[in-house]
């Protein structure tokens, strides 16, 4: 995190859980945040982009995140990471602000920055004390307008990139096996793609494939804007007019097709690396954000593997004993994606009398169910974040 000291009490918290809902708005998800608990105002301008307003006045700081349907399922073989490339290069430099100064206001203005990339969106935040919030919306809006794209840019964060991956995939056993696993998982959807991309894409993507992306993708009507915090709508909208109004639409980019065919029978894989302990990964295919049965994937996730009092983690590490620790996660995927169960696995175990428990725990939540009291704890805590990832399939810009 950036080490610039943030108010004492913050909005980022509730601009973090919009941005489920936010991620709705994109996906046309049937599942909105609570009204009670987050009373947004929708708005829009005419270039496409879409407003939700959240005044929270009960905390003397503003969030103002901006979200781009942009991810790695909208890449191609060849610019694979190039969302997650942009996710640097946003930082360094537009039209009115020179590289870094983005930070540098709002450090000096006692507020943070920081931004995420998953399968399906891009998105960027900023928390800061409320009069810093014109300036943030300006800043924001100059880099929409006209982000510095060059060669001193792009070389700057592929390099930067590159080590990324090193450390959070090539030398992580986890993170490549986790990066292994979506590969064999879908045969012909982009979902197979690493969000970071492959070490050979990353150096190979050029200034003019940066360009057409950012043309693309990071159109004003292809994107939703989020301020939550201590601020008044109607002194916001203007502002917002003014400074995001003029920058024009582009066409809508092309639709990423759901084009995974069923799966016909198992698929195993053995990832062969140097580490302290094996682990293992169950991948299972499931229902699309928008389905209506997406919530009941979600509670499924909760009760097999959150926390220390979930199934997997109960049976494996405490009653069997063949895991140090147990998890489960869904991808919450605008397609469809993916249930995981992961254990790691204890010294004198081995992978496949792991996977045997973990085939025992699903097997006897088939034949039993679960619980009333399992479901009400699964509704009233946040699913875990995959292992050595933050969040869940995605991969985040750190500043320092």
């Amino acid at each position: 995190m950036s080490r610039a000291q943030a108010p004492a009490r913050s909005a980022g918290a509730s601009c973090m859980a919009l941005i489920g809902a936010i991620a709705g708005v994109l996906a046309g998800s049937p599942h909105p945040a609570n009204a009670q608990e987050f009373p947004v105002e929708r708005d829009s301008l005419a270039n496409g982009l879409q407003i939700l307003l959240a005044p929270d006045h009960s905390v003397p700081s503003v969030c103002l995140a901006v979200v781009f349907h942009a991810g790695s399922k909208n890449e191609r073989p060849g610019i694979t990471g190039i969302a997650h490339l942009f996710e640097h290069m946003m930082f360094n430099g537009s039209a009115r602000y020179a590289p870094k100064q983005f930070d540098q206001i709002l450090e000096r203005g006692g507020g943070h920055s920081n931004a995420f990339t998953t399968k399906d969106i891009t998105l960027y935040f900023e928390e800061f004390n409320p009069d810093l919030l014109p300036k943030a919306i300006d800043m924001e809006a100059d880099r929409m307008r006209a982000l510095k794209i060059d060669s001193e840019n792009l070389e700057q964060e592929r390099g930067i990139v590159a080590e990324e991956r090193r450390m959070r995939v090539d030398d992580v056993p986890r993170g490549k096996l986790g990066e292994e696993l979506d590969a064999v998982a879908f045969d012909s959807h982009p979902y197979s793609q690493p969000v970071i991309g492959w070490m050979s894409d990353i150096k190979g993507i050029s200034v003019e494939d940066c360009k057409s992306f950012f043309r693309t993708y990071y159109a004003p009507n292809n994107a939703v804007l989020c301020v939550v915090g201590d601020f008044d709508p109607a002194a916001v909208r203007p502002l917002l007019k003014q400074a995001f109004g003029d920058i024009p639409a582009q066409a809508p980019p092309a639709p990423v097709r759901e084009s995974e065919d069923p799966q016909t029978g198992e698929r195993r894989l053995t990832v062969e690396l140097t580490a302290e302990q094996p682990a293992v990964a169950l991948s299972y295919h499931m229902v699309a954000r928008r389905d209506p049965d997406y919530l009941a994937y979600d509670l499924l996730s909760s009760i097999l593997g959150s926390g220390e009092s979930s199934r997997l983690f109960r049976d494996l590490v405490y009653d069997q004993q063949v895991a140090s620790g147990a998890a489960a996660w869904i991808d919450g995927t605008e397609h469809q994606g993916l249930l995981t169960l992961w254990a790691d696995v204890i010294p004198g175990k081995t992978p496949e009398q792991t996977i045997a428990r973990i085939d025992a725990v699903i097997a006897e939540l088939g034949t039993k169910g679960v619980t009333k009291e399992e479901v009400d704890k699964a509704r009233n805590q946040p699913s875990l974040p995959k292992p050595g990832s933050s969040p869940p399939t995605a991969t985040a810009r750190w500043s320092s």
